[in-house]
């Protein structure tokens, strides 16, 4: 079988070798002599290329061939004793002795000391415990609402739902007041808009179906879980008595987030001390709100009438409704 395939492989190559040989000899002849022995040396190199990549793939498989008694042939390895163990023995023997020195040097360690948040009392009275653990919670502890204030959480919802509305109503849309606020000059402040223009409901159905679900679940009753209160009774009865005390006044402190307690007619003596200051307060006989509400008019009225500011910022200075301090 193999002498017949290899005579058939033999009459093939001669076949290709022919054909090959007559189209080089039409090349030669359609073609200028130049032009044919370029295209003939291309098709050499390209055919050395095939020939390489053809030995190539012939080693590969025979590298890959492996012959049947291989294996009866190979001789065994030996396992060696303490070639798959992890550490050595020392090392094994010596980890009590650092897990030991680790956790000595994380016991010698000093974490630096978080701010106390005590209260400052500089009153007479005398606080109690649970007092004295409300104020040190500090300022922005926020103790649980035992009641849901159901007015200011519909409140809530309208202004939600405003604002989702009022970015969808504006999306890729010039708003008009800005519009109007870019032609003016920009050394002036842009005047705050006193509209309270509730959006029609959006034409995009995903939009009113998000709003209509946050209501569904904010509202519904099933949904409401009684949270576990953050103050014990004592604490509660605490804040009651520190509202109740009407002798001491409770500020935060100046440079700092502790709470501080001071008597209601000292820190009325230290306001009014600051109020008689010559130096920045001026004690009047009446009332001169009305006398600086005539100079800001007046300064409009100049300005609007040389053009200099708008209409919308004239009325926008003039205040008609002050209030003094």
């Amino acid at each position: 079988i193999i002498k017949d395939v290899m005579t058939a492989v033999k009459d093939k190559i001669k076949s290709y070798q022919k054909d090959l040989e007559t189209e080089r000899r039409k090349l030669f002849e359609d073609l200028n002599n130049s032009v044919a022995e370029r295209i003939w040396r291309r098709t050499k190199r390209e055919m050395q290329s095939y020939d390489s990549e053809l030995v190539q793939k012939e080693a590969h498989k025979l590298s890959k061939a492996i012959s049947i008694n291989h294996r009866e042939t190979e001789t065994p390895r030996l396992k060696q004793k303490g070639r798959n163990r992890r550490f050595r023995r020392s090392m094994r023997t010596n980890r009590p002795k650092r897990t030991e020195a680790i956790e000595q040097s994380a016991q010698a360690l000093t974490l630096p000391e978080l701010p106390t948040l005590e209260a400052i009392n500089l009153t007479a009275t005398i606080l109690t415990e649970s007092e004295k653990d409300i104020l040190a919670k500090g300022p922005s502890f926020c103790s649980m609402p035992k009641d849901i204030n159901w007015m200011q959480l519909h409140d809530d919802l309208e202004r939600f739902e405003r604002r989702i509305r009022l970015a969808v109503y504006y999306h890729q849309k010039n708003n008009p007041e800005n519009e109007s606020n870019k032609s003016e000059n920009l050394i002036f402040p842009l005047v705050p808009s006193t509209k309270k223009w509730t959006p029609p409901k959006s034409n995009n159905p995903e939009i009113e179906l998000f709003l209509t679900n946050v209501r569904k679940e904010v509202l519904n009753p099933g949904n409401i879980r009684k949270a576990r209160d953050n103050l014990t009774k004592e604490e509660r009865v605490a804040i009651k008595n520190l509202k109740c005390n009407s002798n001491n006044i409770i500020r935060i402190q100046d440079k700092g987030s502790r709470f501080v307690l001071i008597d209601k007619e000292e820190y009325n003596g230290k306001m009014l001390e600051q109020l008689s200051n010559p130096l920045h307060y001026l004690s009047t006989s009446d009332n001169r709100t009305k006398l600086h509400l005539d100079r800001v008019k007046e300064w409009s009225d100049k300005w609007l009438v040389q053009q200099q500011i708008t209409d919308k910022i004239a009325n926008w200075v003039v205040n008609l409704e002050p209030k003094a301090g």
